[in-house]
């Protein structure tokens, strides 16, 4: 993303509002007029989103959400489905005859497309007749490179208590790469 901004002469700043600090106050980090840019809300709790967009636009910065489910937010938003997600990889999974698959989280399940996951999950595995189906939550504090860490640190005492898990789901990226 930041390659392509770039090629087209585009400034791309990152302010991470996932280290702990209240997010509201991330905003006074922005060092650029509305009419310069806009900003993209990713991944946030439903909460802090509704927050967020409310005092940039109050600001009058074009704002997109992207990757939240959460129910009520008017603004251009991209984001995924995840009952589709997890149908395809828990379809593919069952063919290569896995029969125990383990969702592993590492984010709040505040935020909505967390919730979604779970959902998913729980159909999915349920219409499958999958059965014994943990999910199971890292408890990451903050992103960044927790975010990758704690998965890492966390995944072996997973593995002890579940020996009978043959796959894991990972619910996003991070997770993906932490284990």
């Amino acid at each position: 993303f930041g390659q392509v901004c770039a090629e087209r002469d585009l400034r791309l700043r990152l302010y991470n509002t996932c280290q702990g600090q209240a997010s509201v106050s991330a905003l006074e980090a922005l060092d650029f007029q509305p009419a310069e840019g806009g900003a993209i809300l990713f991944c946030h709790t439903e909460q802090t989103t509704f927050e967020l967009l409310a005092v940039l636009r109050s600001r009058g910065y074009r704002v997109v959400v992207v990757d939240n489910a959460a129910t009520g937010i008017e603004a251009p938003s991209v984001a995924m489905d995840s009952l589709l997600a997890v149908r395809m990889a828990l379809h593919e999974l069952r063919r290569l005859g896995h029969r125990q698959i383990a969702l592993l989280l590492n984010e709040p399940r505040e935020s909505g497309s967390c919730r979604e996951r779970i959902a998913a999950f729980g159909r999915v595995t349920a219409e499958l007749g999958l059965k014994n189906c943990p999910v199971w939550d890292c408890k990451t504090s903050r992103g960044g490179p927790e975010s990758f860490r704690t998965p890492y640190r966390k995944f072996p005492f997973f593995l002890r208590a579940h020996p009978e898990v043959t796959a894991v789901f990972a619910a996003n990226d991070q997770t993906a790469l932490g284990v």
